[in-house]
């Protein structure tokens, strides 16, 4: 039942951007546009031109408004458009040597760019999944795994009993683990300090 609304959602979304639809053009950047600028800062190694990239990439999105049919066209469109956007900067030569001297790696070997694609899917399934537990898990797994609190610690600044965080604690990743799966919960967990720490910086 849950995947015949949600299909039957994403459908009308894309009926409607084929339209002209301001609505559903906006449904799509709310949906892409973080992770997008993440995914091309993570090639330019620089944000403010990531997020400009990444503007002109929705830009050509709606002016080809009418050629997609499904979301998935849709990301693969936005994702390597991106990634092709992000290579153009990289051409320049003080790109190049920045990001060479970053990374010890020439800027067109292909495999580190699907890397980099699927690092990012990574974190933003877990976020996203992480935004939708209840209150009290969400706050729990926030201080344990990204501020690396003690359960004692959580306790005491959430006034609630030690035994309380462990409920919660257990009840956020059970949660997690039916929606992500073992494998993609375990990594994004032990990943997801450093995913905030890039986005905030």
């Amino acid at each position: 039942m849950h995947r015949v609304e949600y299909n039957s959602i994403t459908f009308s979304y894309i009926t409607e951007f084929k339209k002209g639809s301001i609505t559903a053009f906006g449904h799509f950047y709310d949906l892409f546009y973080i992770p997008l600028s993440f995914f091309a800062e993570q090639i330019i190694l620089d944000k403010p031109a990531a997020e400009d990239v990444v503007t002109d990439v929705f830009i050509k999105l709606w002016e080809k408004r009418g050629s997609f049919n499904t979301e998935e066209n849709i990301k693969a469109f936005l994702y390597i458009s991106t990634k092709n956007a992000c290579r153009n900067i990289l051409k320049h030569k003080s790109h190049i040597k920045k990001y060479e001297e970053s990374t010890k790696y020439p800027i067109y070997q292909e495999d580190l760019v699907l890397d980099k694609i699927l690092f990012t899917e990574v974190y933003w399934t877990l976020y996203n999944a992480i935004e939708k537990l209840p209150n009290q898990c969400q706050n729990v797994l926030k201080m344990s795994y990204l501020e690396q609190m003690k359960n004692q610690e959580i306790a005491d600044k959430l006034n609630i009993s030690i035994n309380t965080v462990k409920t919660q604690k257990a009840r956020a990743l059970l949660l997690l683990r039916k929606k992500l799966g073992n494998k993609h919960l375990m990594v994004g967990l032990l990943l997801w300090p450093y995913f905030v720490q890039l986005i905030n910086k």
